[in-house]
Formats: C-alpha cells, sequence, structure tokens
C-alpha cells in the first residue's frame, strides 16, 4: 500500500542558498526528474512503493551572527522490485526546492539511486549490496568523507569481515548544496556568482570491518583517495590520501566505548610548486547507559584535528564533519573535551504514552583548545548547553537548544537551535 508521509521541521542553523539563473534551471530539470518519478514509481503495480515530503525552515542568529533564514520543501520516492530468492533492486530519489530570506528559489537533486541487494551470493550468511547514482558516501570512521556525490559502492558482508570498495565524483554537485571546501580555490568560488557547480573532487575508498571479535569489539580499517580535478594551474590544488582504524564495542555491562584515528598526507599545489605534509584526526567517546535512572545516559568524548605545527600541517577533510557544538562549526586545528547528560523525565509514568517515552532533556559542557599546547593561549573558552525534545504525539514533536561560549578577553557568544515537526 502507498503511504504519504509529510514533515515540518523548524530548526537554527547555517544556510541561505543562492538564486543565480543558470542553477535554477539545471536544478529544477532534475527537481521535475524526481517529481515524475515520484509519482510514477508509486503507480507501478509490480513495485512496492512510498513516496511523501518534508517542510522545513531554518533560521539561524547568535550574537556574533546576522539573522539567515531558509525554507525547504523536499520530495521523495522509494520502489522496490523483488528479484526472487530475497534479490531486490530499489529505486530511491529524493530531491526539493529551498527559498532564501530574499525568496530566491534554489532547487536541487539530493538522492537519485539504484540499489542492488543479493542475499546469499557467495554462501550462507553473505550478502552483495551495490549501489550508484547520485548517492550519500560516508566512509566508516566518520572523520574525512561524508557527503552526496555521483558514484557507486559495491559492499560484501561475509561471515566475520565486511569489505567495500566505491568511487565517486563531487563535481556535478550545485555549489548551493555542496560543502566540500579543501582550497583557497574552493573559497573563492563560494563568492563567484558565476560559478554554477561544486568543488570537483574525485574520490575512491575501500574498507573492511571485523566484527564482533573477542569481548564484542568490532574493527574497521580503510583509506580513502582525493583528487582535485581543477585544471587551472594558476589556482591552488589539493590532493589527499587517507588512512583510517576505528575500533568500539563493550567495555563492561552498559558501559561502551568507540575510538577513531585517521591520518591525512596532503600535497598543496600552486604554479608547480607543491608543499606536503601529514595531518592527524582522532576521535574517542565513552558512553554509559543508565536505564534504570530515567532512561538516562552519561556521555564524555574527545575530539583532535592538527593544525599547522610540527610535526604535522592542518588536518583537511573532504568536506567538514559535525564537530556537536554550537559555536565551533570545522574541525581543522581544534581540540575538545566534552561532557553530556540525557535523560527522559516522564518515561516512569507510562510504558504507552508517546510523550513520555520520547520527551528528553539533556545538558552538556565542553572546553575548546586550539592544537598547539605550547602556544601562549591554547585555551579557546568552553562552551555551556541545554536541550530538550519533546513528542506530543506520533505525529508531532518539538526541540529547542542553547549554547553559550564563553572565551579569554573576548565577549560571550551565544547560539541557539529550535525544532518541531509534524508528520502525516
Amino acid at each position: 500500500m502507498t503511504q504519504r508521509s509529510f514533515g515540518l521541521l523548524f530548526s537554527i542553523e547555517n544556510g541561505a542558498g543562492s538564486g543565480r539563473r543558470c542553477r535554477r534551471l539545471v536544478s529544477v530539470v532534475a527537481l521535475a526528474v524526481v517529481l515524475g518519478l515520484v509519482g510514477g514509481g508509486s503507480l507501478g503495480a509490480q513495485l512496492d512503493g512510498d513516496f511523501g515530503g518534508t517542510l522545513s525552515l531554518d533560521a539561524q542568529t547568535g550574537t556574533e551572527d546576522d539573522l539567515g533564514l531558509q525554507a525547504l520543501l523536499s520530495l521523495w520516492g522509494r520502489g522496490r522490485a523483488s528479484l526472487g530468492a530475497e534479490s531486490s533492486l530499489t529505486f530511491t530519489a529524493e530531491g526539493g526546492v529551498g527559498v532564501d530570506q530574499e525568496l530566491e528559489a534554489t532547487p536541487d537533486l539530493d538522492i537519485l539511486a539504484l540499489q542492488f541487494l543479493v542475499p546469499g551470493a557467495f554462501g550462507a550468511r553473505s550478502v552483495l549490496e551495490a549501489e550508484a547514482g547520485r548517492i550519500q558516501v560516508r566512509e566508516p570512521s566518520g572523520l574525512v568523507f561524508n557527503h552526496r556525490a555521483d558514484g557507486a559502492t559495491v559492499d560484501v558482508s561475509l561471515p566475520g569481515v565486511s569489505v567495500r570498495v566505491g568511487g565517486a565524483f563531487t563535481g556535478l554537485l550545485l555549489q548551493d548544496g555542496s560543502s566540500v571546501v579543501m582550497s583557497s580555490a574552493d573559497i573563492a568560488a563560494l563568492d563567484d556568482e558565476d560559478e554554477l557547480w561544486g568543488a570537483p573532487r574525485l574520490v575512491a575508498l575501500s574498507d573492511i570491518t571485523l566484527p564482533d571479535l573477542a569481548g564484542g569489539q568490532s574493527v574497521l580499517l580503510g583509506g580513502l583517495f582525493q583528487l582535485d580535478m581543477r585544471d587551472n594551474d594558476d589556482t591552488e590544488r589539493v590532493d589527499t590520501r587517507y588512512g583510517y582504524l576505528g575500533i568500539d564495542g563493550p567495555i563492561v555491562g552498559s558501559l561502551y566505548w568507540d575510538g577513531r584515528v585517521a591520518l591525512s598526507w596532503e600535497e598543496r599545489t600552486v604554479d608547480q610548486d607543491t608543499d606536503s605534509g601529514i595531518g592527524l584526526a582522532a576521535s574517542a567517546e565513552l558512553e554509559l547507559f543508565l536505564e534504570q535512572v530515567l532512561n538516562s545516559a552519561l556521555t564524555v568524548d574527545g575530539y583532535f584535528g592538527s593544525g599547522d605545527v610540527d610535526p604535522f600541517v592542518g588536518f583537511t577533510p573532504v568536506n567538514p564533519r559535525s564537530t556537536g557544538l554550537l559555536t565551533v562549526q570545522r574541525p581543522e586545528d581544534l581540540v575538545f573535551g566534552r561532557v553530556n547528560y540525557r535523560f527522559r523525565p516522564f518515561s516512569p509514568l507510562s510504558q504507552e504514552s508517546v510523550f513520555a517515552q520520547n520527551t528528553e532533556l539533556g545538558v552538556y559542557g565542553a572546553g575548546i583548545f586550539g592544537s598547539d599546547f605550547a602556544a601562549d593561549e591554547p585555551f579557546q573558552g568552553i562552551e555551556l548547553g541545554a536541550r530538550t525534545g519533546l513528542r506530543l504525539t506520533s505525529d508531532f514533536g518539538a526541540a529547542a537548544r542553547i549554547g553559550v561560549r564563553t572565551r579569554p578577553e573576548q565577549d560571550t557568544q551565544v547560539r541557539g537551535q529550535v525544532q518541531g515537526t509534524l508528520s502525516f
């Protein structure tokens, strides 16, 4: 049976699209494709299909920023065809149109992908999964690359091991829909009214995961190669290679841990002069679940991203990962430690109430530093924050978050986030 679901989202975050004519023309065509496929896919009798949409309003402001607004209407559709013996072919399309505070509209195509799933392809308990098109590509460490791109991935899962290979290109994304910013040329393109496409990067990756080892630990090991496809010798080119390692699993009882580390080899070239160096990023997390204490959880986590401090250069991911902090947006030349506690105060009242089981409160505090601890002032301040999330019914929810950053000899910075959801 076809289902229709729509959402209403209100959040405070960065973002306002531009309204350049070329972008609108290209992306309107892409959105029309999504609309046609969403409608057509849901009518095919041979398909198990679903479609829906989301309407959102995003705004951000703070003591150091002007107010930014963006409304976004997105549509998605999915069709699945059974190929027998539990194999399937799934088609997914997702696109939308954003409108900023100047009432300039920018449509975009987010996802347009085919997914091929074959259980038992290499024997019992094996799975072959392939995906191609405009897809979300994420390397498993979370430190290097997590972005939409045009390409393909192939994942083979066997008893005791999972192997994945893939490749993708980011240069066919619209500039407004790309967060790939690695060089001065990428930064200059952001302000160029005539620049239609995002930064042209060719990415290849492979990784191996060993799940359920001794003590329930999982280990991942992988690498990623990124090539700057700009052909202008007058602009800065950045080519990088990454290796990453991760381990996660239980420690004892309801205490879990997760550790990730990534090394990069970076080459920056301008006018045939090349500088190179090694960058380092690492993250670690401890999480203790306290189900009997208001369904709460205590998390302690930290992050390190190298700057231009011997023996490292600044760690440059293909696209910046979210720091999870409201006042820090980029992960280079950054060190922080954070403590977070969240709980559901009404959970003991009723096991049946959607409100009681899904209303959550949380507080956190983080110390923020530069990566050079030998500097005169490595300390860059403290961010303290609180958030709340509630769901009145299965169809309506809301959330709010505020963060306050204090820095030595600087004014206090405040940022906030508000979110509401309505689905039907």
